[in-house]
């Protein structure tokens, strides 16, 4: 959120300054993503303090003033604050009907129930992908699975987290789906990467957005994809073939083999699942 909006002003002309708690931009995320990202915004003027946090606020006159734990000091018009959600359960009486808790989250099992029979939970309240379509379809499995258990006709449903996308809207977008392929490796699978870059496909170069790259995770012999990111253009468009792959278990060379309309920008994927299936051996 904070990225976005710093891409926001920077687009708009207003210096922007990034502080950064972490040791890079978007924790978690895959470095070749994170270097583009960082890389990009700062074409645009936006600075970065990494490693750092912003201990105390202070207006003066018609300024603001922060000084960061490194005692370094930032003036500024505007000061925002965008350090992510957390759950808000507090105040709702669920402790005292009985709903089992963790920490500020509602505690729920793979169908989302809570403990007390009946009751279902969803969305930031429980914790997990805070996002507005990951609630969504939280929302539709759970009724689904409160109508089964109601009426005793079909069985509980599971969310594949893994196959949903998480979305940065900057500019270059920002799309990433499951694992990289360093988290792939700690969780023991054999697992190889390609990359291909928009700077070869015909329509982001014909856009003047050739910048960025597709990047594809896949276990080795199989070609199971289990993870994608993607930077450039449209990337929050173009992730959906790749997390329809993955809850489909459709391999890098299947979807190489199919026809991409050409000029499009998912071409690119296209491209990197070849290079994938070509080093999975499969």
């Amino acid at each position: 959120i904070g990225l976005e909006f710093a891409c926001a002003y920077a687009a708009f002309g207003s210096k922007v300054t990034v502080v950064e708690l972490m040791e890079q931009v978007l924790p978690g995320n895959d470095k070749r993503v994170v270097k583009a990202t960082q890389s990009a915004l700062e074409e645009m003027g936006v600075e970065f303090l990494l490693g750092d946090a912003v201990e105390s606020v202070e207006r003066i006159g018609e300024r603001m003033r922060a000084t960061l734990r490194s005692g370094a000091v930032v003036e500024s018009g505007i000061v925002m604050s965008a350090v992510g959600r957390v759950p808000n359960g507090a105040g709702f009486g669920f402790t005292e009907a009985g709903i089992e808790m963790d920490r500020r989250a509602v505690k729920v099992d793979e169908h989302l129930r809570t403990n007390i029979a009946g009751v279902y939970a969803i969305g930031d309240l429980i914790g997990g992908m805070m996002l507005a379509h990951v609630a969504d379809e939280e929302g539709i499995v759970a009724a689904r699975n409160a109508v089964a258990e109601l009426t005793g006709e079909g069985h509980a449903e599971t969310l594949r987290y893994d196959c949903i996308p998480a979305c940065v809207y900057t500019f270059p977008n920002v799309a990433v789906v499951g694992s990289s392929r360093d988290s792939a490796k700690e969780r023991g699978i054999d697992a190889i990467q390609a990359v291909a870059k928009f700077a070869a496909n015909g329509k982001a170069l014909g856009e003047g957005e050739a910048e960025g790259f597709v990047q594809i995770v896949a276990e080795k012999g199989t070609g199971r994809i289990v993870g994608c990111q993607i930077v450039g253009p449209h990337a929050v468009e173009t992730i959906h073939e790749v997390a329809l792959a993955m809850k489909h278990d459709i391999t890098v060379r299947q979807v190489a083999e199919m026809v991409h309309a050409h000029p499009t920008v998912s071409e690119v994927i296209k491209m990197a699942c070849a290079d994938a299936a070509g080093k999975c051996g499969c």
